[in-house]
């Protein structure tokens, strides 16, 4: 039996508080699940320009347009039990997907509203969950070696040799991002999909990230 149910205000999954994330000059809304939105004709669409009218919509408020945009696009199915068929699958944000607004400053309140709330449809089966400002402190920096100093074995001097060696560091770096990202966002996941899907999702977010 459950019992003793409290309603926790300033809880966030991010694990920092949304005073520590107010009056930012440049403020960012990251999707930490894939989001389902819908354009100004009602259809499913994955245009991340729709983030910023969902974001309107819940806090009443003009937002100016954005300055950057990181994204990336999937699709999203399901199933109904009652009717026993597949749903249609719907084109969606993609989990990792970041919009960068500038001069614009959310306050502590605005921030849990948003991130309580969420975007989009779907929201009870964990699609459109939001982070504000959750990367502002996270800096990343990266310098290629001297391999003439550092390396002790022979350069690669056939294309087969080079080509392997290439497809063998691309998996190693697509599986470091796979390890951060799933202990960066906190897969939720309600739904009936197995953990090889949600696994395979966040694979190709990594594979995108290391294309560009």
């Amino acid at each position: 039996m459950i019992s003793e149910i409290k309603t926790v205000d300033d809880w966030n999954e991010i694990d920092l508080s949304a005073d520590d994330r107010e009056d930012n000059k440049i403020s960012s809304i990251t999707l930490l699940s894939e989001t389902l939105l819908r354009n100004q004709y009602g259809q499913p669409s994955a245009d991340p320009a729709l983030i910023k009218e969902a974001i309107e919509d819940i806090l009443k408020i003009a937002l100016p347009q954005r300055s950057d945009i990181f994204a990336g696009s999937t699709l999203i199915g399901g199933f109904n039990l009652k009717w026993g068929l597949p749903l249609p699958q719907v084109p969606a944000l993609k989990a990792g997907s970041v919009i960068v607004f500038k001069d614009v400053d959310f306050s502590s309140e605005q921030i849990q509203q948003l991130e309580a709330c969420g975007i989009g449809e779907r929201r009870e089966e964990g699609f459109g969950r939001i982070a504000v400002n959750c990367l502002q402190d996270e800096h990343f920096t990266a310098s290629l070696p001297n391999s003439a100093s550092n390396s002790s074995l022979p350069p690669l001097k056939d294309d087969i040799s080079r080509s392997l060696a290439q497809q063998m560091a691309e998996r190693i770096v697509r599986n470091k991002l796979e390890s951060s990202l799933q202990k960066k966002i906190r897969v939720f996941n309600p739904t009936r999909r197995d953990k090889q899907q949600s696994t395979f999702k966040i694979r190709n977010c990594c594979q995108t990230r290391t294309c560009e």
